[in-house]
């Protein structure tokens, strides 16, 4: 009987699938279509969407389903699944104004307004009288930049539709932004006036006020509003949000809660829930979010939020729980798996975190979150290509995006690489000009650059903001340090680390503030505190690392970069610090060995080629250590250690001394203050013949470094190739005093005899 009837099911499935097969594929398309509609109609948007998908199966080039795809993806917040379908619903609906109208509108949110701009124009051929997009072209063109055309297009529209609030409110915002307050609070006033009982007016008239600076007539205007209509959403919503701004928490609730109450909406609903959260009233949050979630439209939405509120009260099980229970229903969910990888990098588990995250962008490439996911992860590596690559895509995703920027900020100043830095901290800045972080950069990126004066004024503005920021009183220490007042910088260390004790950049600073005072048991107490108290915190364990390796403490430095390692495997900063301990104590071989490995497990590590190639060319294996060089530069051209070696390489075998010249000037030119490039370029000159040229290399590398023996005896000898016998006697006799063994002493006795006396 058992063999039967599973008989019976198989046959009629086959026929289900043979009868599926040999459908008219336009025919199925449009079942597909209709049940999907059926579906987004009764609410079903998942069913909906994989009907939709069914019916694009079938037909690739099915506009109409791609268009109902993008609404049922918008309304479910997978907001990048819509932006793609909408654009190649525009492409294959080239008549349809709405699906234009649709691709322009999610051009304009990721801040693309060429492309809006071109679906507006598109639209306006097919209906030049369509409000929505005239609206749209004149938002494309305020994004432009073209205010004037803007604000003129949107004057256009607003005389196609004078009773229209939202019209006039876009034609406000526009005459604000180009700077016309008169013209905006006029035209605001004039929607209020037409229509009184439009509240929508009146909190656009509110919003101007607000951000005026005027926000007493602001709330004003939104009390009025509410004395007018209690129970408009619209007001009460207003309400909230002036109340969260201005940090009158307990007055936020009512108005909250009448929302939530009203629409019903899952939306709503988690708003009150973030303000149960805010206040610490976590058991009515969670409340909230499970009843959000038996809606299953907003259960992965309601769960994942749960799994964050969870995490953050310290009930880490239960949160990895609920975003697990997310990732059943789909294994690529995206705002569950960059949590996830939050929460896996926050406890230490970075790998983990990292392949959660880059699952999340594989999954869903147009996914700007699971990008930025990636970038915080390989920042906190210290992997900085990966992280600027990372941010990039962001940036491709979300043009104008301030987090990507300031990613790209923290990561080209944690290179080394303060120009880029404040590049990007600028670009945040003339959008946001009390960007505390961008602040932060632009302070500390100008103090690495030597710049304390032009720091000044970014300090300023950051202790005026939060005078109690442990990371502005690190800034402030570091300004005190380079004008040598140690007793100020270490006042501003420990200030920092009364508000944070974990700040690794203040537990850094007054640790070595300890060791240039010579107390280093004082350093060391101190050390042994913080990682007493914080075990596997990377930051503090990379503190404790370089503070040993000054105290030349080789073996704790070991045993610190090895538990660092056993925390995070790849993590290529220690291997490279445990690869300088094993130099320092003369472990050539074991160095080599660390470097090496590093390379194959990171190839595109330039400090490992680099290390490798100093190791091997001591050892005397010269053609190893250029081919790792050379791998270093192939990787990044202006490395500026591996081309001022291989320079120097060229120079001593004899090679190209063109090629050596090209590559000590692109060191240089990267690393300007170091007197070993001085010297290797001024050493290049003087074997080319130019003896002007080289004197003022040599001059400079002698300058900054005026015990090198080496440095005076290049000196000396450019001096004697000029004919100044008197300078090049005392250079050269000052570099025999300072080493009179050195590799180029007897040349120098040489040079000195021929000058005589």
């Amino acid at each position: 009987m058992i063999r039967r009837s599973l008989k019976c099911v198989l046959i009629l499935v086959v026929g289900v699938v043979l009868a599926a097969c040999g459908k008219d594929p336009e025919v199925a398309k449009r079942e597909f279509m209709k049940n999907g509609q059926q579906y987004a109609t009764s609410g079903k948007l998942k069913e909906a969407i994989i009907e939709y998908r069914n019916a694009i199966q079938q037909d690739p080039r099915f506009g109409e389903a791609r268009f109902a795809l993008a609404g049922a993806l918008l309304k479910t917040g997978d907001n990048q699944g819509a932006y793609r379908e909408y654009q190649r619903a525009a492409d294959l609906l080239p008549k349809n104004a709405d699906a234009q109208m649709w691709a322009g509108e999610m051009n304009l949110v990721a801040a693309q307004f060429e492309d809006a701009k071109s679906h507006a124009d598109k639209a306006l051929a097919l209906n030049p009288k369509s409000v929505r997009a005239q609206l749209l072209k004149a938002n494309s063109l305020a994004g432009l930049k073209q205010l004037d055309a803007a604000v003129e297009q949107a004057q256009g529209a607003a005389a196609l539709d004078p009773s229209s609030t939202r019209t006039f409110s876009n034609l406000g915002v526009l005459q604000y932004a180009k700077g016309d307050q008169a013209a905006a609070e006029k035209t605001f006033k004039h929607i209020v006036d037409t229509d009184p009982k439009a509240m929508e007016a009146r909190v656009a008239l509110a919003n101007f006020y607000w951000s005026t600076g005027r926000r007493d007539v602001a709330e004003t205007v939104l009390r009025e509003a509410f004395a007018a209509d209690p129970k408009s959403v619209v007001i009460n919503r207003a309400l909230a949000s002036l109340y969260l701004a201005s940090s009158r928490l307990a007055e936020a609730e009512k108005p909250l809660k009448f929302v939530a109450d009203e629409t019903k909406d899952a939306e709503s609903t988690i708003a009150l829930s973030d303000y149960y959260r805010a206040t610490g009233r976590t058991a009515e949050s969670l409340e909230l979010l499970d009843k959000v979630a038996a809606d299953p439209n907003a259960f992965s939405m309601a769960t994942a939020r749960k799994g964050a509120l969870l995490y953050a009260t310290g009930r880490k099980p239960e949160a990895y729980a609920a975003l697990d229970s997310v990732l059943q229903k789909g294994e690529t969910d995206t705002t569950a798996l960059v949590l996830k990888s939050q929460f896996l990098a926050q406890d230490g588990k970075i790998d983990e975190g990292l392949a959660a995250a880059q699952k999340a962008a594989s999954a869903n490439p147009g996914a700007a979150s699971a990008h930025y996911a990636i970038g915080r992860i390989q920042e906190a590596k210290g992997r900085n290509d990966e992280a600027i690559a990372a941010y990039n895509e962001v940036l491709k995703i979300v043009p104008n995006s301030i987090d990507a920027q300031l990613g790209l900020a923290r990561v080209h100043f944690a290179a080394a690489r303060p120009d880029d830095a404040l590049h990007f901290a600028q670009q945040v800045l003339t959008v946001q000009s009390a960007n505390e972080n961008a602040l932060l950069i632009e302070a500390r990126a100008q103090l690495t650059k030597g710049n304390v004066q032009a720091a000044e004024q970014p300090l300023k503005t950051l202790e005026a903001l939060n005078p109690k920021s442990a990371a502005v009183q690190v800034t402030r220490a570091t300004y005190y340090a380079l004008k040598s007042d140690s007793k100020n910088a270490r006042a501003a260390y420990e200030r920092a680390l009364t508000v944070d004790p974990s700040n690794s950049e203040a537990l850094a600073g007054v640790t070595f503030v300890d060791i240039g005072e010579n107390k280093p048991a004082d350093a060391r107490r101190r050390l042994e505190a913080a990682q007493a108290k914080y075990p596997n915190s990377l930051p503090v364990l990379f503190v404790a690392s370089r503070a040993y390796f000054a105290l030349k403490d080789y073996p704790q430095t070991e045993k610190t970069l090895k538990h660092i390692l056993e925390l995070d495997g790849s993590n290529t900063t220690a291997s490279t610090q445990l690869g300088e301990v094993y130099i320092a104590e003369n472990r050539t071989d074991e160095a080599l060995a660390e470097f090496e490995a590093l390379a194959k497990r990171d190839p595109k590590s330039v400090v490992a080629h680099t290390m490798s190639g100093m190791l091997l060319n001591a050892k005397n294996k010269r053609e190893e250590a250029k081919k790792h060089y050379e791998q270093a530069l192939s990787i990044d051209e202006r490395s500026p250690i591996a081309a001022n070696n291989l320079a120097w390489m060229y120079l001593e075998d004899g090679g190209n001394l063109d090629l050596a010249l090209q590559l000590a000037q692109t060191a240089k030119s990267v690393a300007p203050n170091s007197g070993d490039i001085d010297d290797t370029l001024g050493w290049i000159y003087f074997k080319k013949g130019l003896i002007t040229q080289a004197l003022a290399s040599l001059k400079e590398s002698t300058g900054k470094a005026p015990d090198n023996a080496r440095f005076k005896y290049h000196l000396g000898m450019a001096y004697a190739k000029s004919g100044d016998a008197s300078s090049a006697r005392q250079t050269l006799e000052a570099a025999l005093k300072l080493d009179p063994r050195a590799s180029e002493a007897d040349e120098a006795r040489a040079t000195l005899a021929k000058l005589g006396s």
